[in-house]
Protein backbone atom coordinates (compact mmCIF):
# COMPACT_ATOMS: atom_id res chain seq x y z
CA UNK A 1 0.00 0.00 0.00
CA UNK A 2 2.80 2.57 1.04
CA UNK A 3 4.64 1.67 -2.72
CA UNK A 4 1.10 2.56 -4.48
CA UNK A 5 1.21 5.40 -2.29
CA UNK A 6 4.71 6.86 -2.73
CA UNK A 7 4.18 5.54 -6.89
CA UNK A 8 1.11 8.29 -6.89
CA UNK A 9 2.66 11.02 -5.26
CA UNK A 10 5.80 10.55 -7.11
CA UNK A 11 4.14 11.25 -10.65
CA UNK A 12 2.56 13.80 -9.14
CA UNK A 13 5.35 16.00 -8.29
CA UNK A 14 7.35 14.79 -11.04
CA UNK A 15 4.52 15.11 -14.09
CA UNK A 16 2.44 18.03 -12.68
CA UNK A 17 0.49 18.01 -15.15
CA UNK A 18 -1.17 15.14 -14.00
CA UNK A 19 -1.66 16.64 -10.96
CA UNK A 20 -3.38 19.53 -13.00
CA UNK A 21 -5.42 17.36 -14.89
CA UNK A 22 -7.23 15.26 -11.88
CA UNK A 23 -7.57 18.38 -10.09
CA UNK A 24 -9.49 20.20 -12.82
CA UNK A 25 -11.75 16.74 -13.56
CA UNK A 26 -12.48 16.44 -9.27
CA UNK A 27 -13.16 20.19 -9.23
CA UNK A 28 -15.49 20.47 -12.66
CA UNK A 29 -17.31 17.29 -11.01
CA UNK A 30 -18.12 19.44 -8.14
CA UNK A 31 -18.38 22.93 -8.93
CA UNK A 32 -19.99 22.07 -12.44
CA UNK A 33 -18.74 25.33 -13.67
CA UNK A 34 -15.06 25.39 -16.41
CA UNK A 35 -13.43 28.60 -15.25
CA UNK A 36 -13.86 27.94 -11.49
CA UNK A 37 -12.39 24.08 -11.64
CA UNK A 38 -9.53 25.44 -13.70
CA UNK A 39 -9.08 28.23 -11.43
CA UNK A 40 -8.96 25.45 -8.69
CA UNK A 41 -6.97 22.97 -10.46
CA UNK A 42 -4.36 25.94 -10.68
CA UNK A 43 -4.44 26.86 -7.57
CA UNK A 44 -4.13 23.27 -6.18
CA UNK A 45 -1.62 22.53 -8.81
CA UNK A 46 0.65 25.19 -8.50
CA UNK A 47 2.58 23.03 -4.94
CA UNK A 48 3.38 20.56 -7.47
CA UNK A 49 5.21 22.61 -10.27
CA UNK A 50 7.36 24.41 -7.34
CA UNK A 51 8.46 20.81 -6.32
CA UNK A 52 9.01 19.52 -9.57
CA UNK A 53 11.03 22.92 -10.58
CA UNK A 54 13.10 22.22 -7.10
CA UNK A 55 13.74 18.47 -7.62
CA UNK A 56 14.52 19.63 -11.57
CA UNK A 57 16.99 21.69 -10.76
CA UNK A 58 18.33 18.83 -8.56
CA UNK A 59 18.60 16.45 -11.53
CA UNK A 60 20.11 18.65 -14.05
CA UNK A 61 22.62 20.59 -11.71
CA UNK A 62 23.35 18.32 -8.96
CA UNK A 63 22.79 21.19 -6.57
CA UNK A 64 19.53 22.58 -4.05
CA UNK A 65 18.17 25.59 -5.24
CA UNK A 66 15.47 25.81 -2.44
CA UNK A 67 16.59 28.60 -1.09
CA UNK A 68 16.74 30.60 -4.40
CA UNK A 69 13.33 29.64 -5.07
CA UNK A 70 12.22 30.77 -1.19
CA UNK A 71 13.80 33.95 -2.53
CA UNK A 72 11.81 33.89 -5.65
CA UNK A 73 9.02 33.27 -3.68
CA UNK A 74 9.28 35.90 -0.88
CA UNK A 75 10.33 38.66 -3.01
CA UNK A 76 7.70 38.30 -5.48
CA UNK A 77 5.20 38.30 -2.26
CA UNK A 78 6.60 41.26 -1.02
CA UNK A 79 6.39 42.94 -4.62
CA UNK A 80 2.52 41.71 -4.46
CA UNK A 81 2.26 43.51 -1.17
CA UNK A 82 4.05 46.67 -2.49
CA UNK A 83 2.05 46.64 -5.41
CA UNK A 84 -1.30 46.55 -4.13
CA UNK A 85 -0.33 49.22 -0.78
CA UNK A 86 0.75 51.85 -3.79
CA UNK A 87 -2.54 51.35 -5.79
CA UNK A 88 -5.18 50.99 -3.02
CA UNK A 89 -3.19 52.81 -0.13
CA UNK A 90 -4.79 49.28 1.79
CA UNK A 91 -3.74 45.87 1.80
CA UNK A 92 -5.83 43.62 1.13
CA UNK A 93 -4.32 40.09 2.21
CA UNK A 94 -7.04 37.57 0.33
CA UNK A 95 -6.23 39.53 -3.23
CA UNK A 96 -2.86 39.99 -2.88
CA UNK A 97 -2.24 35.69 -2.17
CA UNK A 98 -4.77 35.21 -5.25
CA UNK A 99 -2.70 37.07 -7.50
CA UNK A 100 0.49 35.89 -5.99
CA UNK A 101 -0.37 32.20 -6.00
CA UNK A 102 -1.73 32.79 -9.42
CA UNK A 103 1.74 34.69 -10.52
CA UNK A 104 3.78 31.63 -8.83
CA UNK A 105 1.82 29.19 -10.85
CA UNK A 106 2.58 31.19 -13.92
CA UNK A 107 5.92 31.51 -12.96
CA UNK A 108 6.82 27.84 -12.22
CA UNK A 109 4.85 26.45 -15.48
CA UNK A 110 7.23 27.86 -17.30
CA UNK A 111 10.22 27.38 -15.28
CA UNK A 112 9.36 23.85 -15.21
CA UNK A 113 8.57 23.76 -19.20
CA UNK A 114 11.75 25.26 -19.47
CA UNK A 115 13.69 22.80 -17.16
CA UNK A 116 12.14 20.26 -19.02
CA UNK A 117 13.08 21.34 -22.11
CA UNK A 118 16.68 22.04 -21.09
CA UNK A 119 17.18 18.88 -19.47
CA UNK A 120 15.99 16.75 -22.86
CA UNK A 121 18.66 18.96 -25.00
CA UNK A 122 21.18 18.65 -22.29
CA UNK A 123 21.22 15.27 -21.50
CA UNK A 124 20.89 14.49 -25.64
CA UNK A 125 24.23 16.39 -26.44
CA UNK A 126 25.86 14.44 -23.06
CA UNK A 127 24.94 10.98 -24.40
CA UNK A 128 25.68 11.93 -28.54
CA UNK A 129 29.29 13.43 -26.81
Amino acid sequence: MSAVLTTIITVLVLIPFVGHLIFYVVARWVTENNKRAFLLATDFSTFLFIVAVYYLTIVIWDKSFLLFILLILTVSFLLFIFIDWKTREEIVLPRVLRFFWRFTFLLFFTGYIVLVVYGIINSVTTTLS
